[in-house]
């Protein structure tokens, strides 16, 4: 709540952005993504960067990355979510109550 308040006060640019923006407006999608990303998609990423390393990766340094990696992912495939599936399906929903709405108007001024 604090934060909510000093923001409103006081747009701290390192909070509010373009990216942070953008984030925001993605982030429905970035919901539905990251559990793909996270548990279908890291483990390789994270074995990956492991066998690059020919060793044992430091955690300290590993999770870093991976989180990167998992970050980048996600609002990547949910930037393609948003734009291909969410946008569309809104659309489809406002095209939809349109049409029902139309067809309640002679409905009701009939039974008024």
């Amino acid at each position: 709540m604090l934060l909510a308040w000093g923001l409103s006060v006081f747009s701290w640019p390192l909070i509010v952005n373009r990216v942070i923006q953008y984030i925001g407006t993605v982030s429905y999608s970035c919901y539905l993504c990251h559990f793909f990303v996270v548990y279908v998609i890291m483990p390789h990423i994270a074995h990956a960067l492991i066998r690059v390393a020919g060793r044992p990766i430091n955690h300290y340094i590993l999770f870093p990355l991976c989180y990167l990696a998992a970050l980048a992912l996600t609002v990547g495939l949910s930037a393609l979510a948003y734009r291909f599936v969410e946008q569309p399906g809104i659309a489809l929903g406002r095209r939809l109550i349109a049409r029902n709405e139309a067809r309640a108007e002679p409905l009701a001024a009939a039974t008024a």
